[in-house]
């Protein structure tokens, strides 16, 4: 597999080829390898349900995966839960593709996000969740929270100074701090 491809992926590819030709033990079967894999579902959840409306699965089970989707991500946030789902959806963001519950499923990871104030950080996960937030561009308070997070727990990684100058950057020209956005951009590339 490509190195940011979860191996739970696999499972649920597998799960949903299986759910989409009615051979639910088969696609059950897969799905529960992908929920082994992990400590904490929310994630296999809202990969279920994308693939559930992209491959249009039968509603009811579309709807049974949005249900887990939405019962998982209530609980208690954690890093590497926050991270796998930032990773996940970024590149359907980036991409603008499109499918039924995207929006919803964004809605409900940025609330997500909004709850994560006392989550213990794992340096991979938070840069995924600030790359994220960058490309979403609508939650800039959150977006700047965690990548003064990032800086201050993770001095030394090139990315956090990198996003901080970008963010500045994007203050336009009349409210950009260029001394701070050249000072974050410098640091980068010193550490990169």
């Amino acid at each position: 597999l490509p190195p940011n491809i979860q191996p739970y992926t696999v499972d649920i590819l597998h799960a949903a080829i299986e759910f989409k030709a009615n051979r639910v033990e088969s696609g059950q079967q897969y799905l529960d390898a992908a929920l082994n894999v992990v400590d904490e579902p929310t994630a296999i959840w809202m990969q279920m349900s994308c693939a559930a409306a992209r491959y249009s699965l039968p509603r009811k089970i579309k709807k049974d995966f949005d249900d887990s989707f939405k019962r998982a991500i209530k609980r208690k946030p954690t890093s590497q839960t926050a991270g796998r789902l930032a990773e996940y959806l970024t590149p359907f963001k980036m991409a603008n593709v499109n499918y039924t519950g995207r929006a919803t499923q964004e809605r409900l990871v940025i609330d997500y996000l909004k709850r994560a104030k006392r989550v213990r950080w794992n340096e991979e996960d938070l840069v995924k969740v600030c790359e994220f937030l960058v490309v979403d561009m609508q939650q800039q308070a959150l977006q700047e929270r965690l990548i003064k997070t990032g800086l201050k727990k993770f001095p030394n990684n090139a990315r956090f100074h990198y996003l901080a100058g970008q963010l500045e950057m994007e203050e336009g020209p009349r409210k950009c701090d260029i001394n701070k956005a050249s000072r974050t951009m410098n640091r980068a590339g010193e550490l990169a």
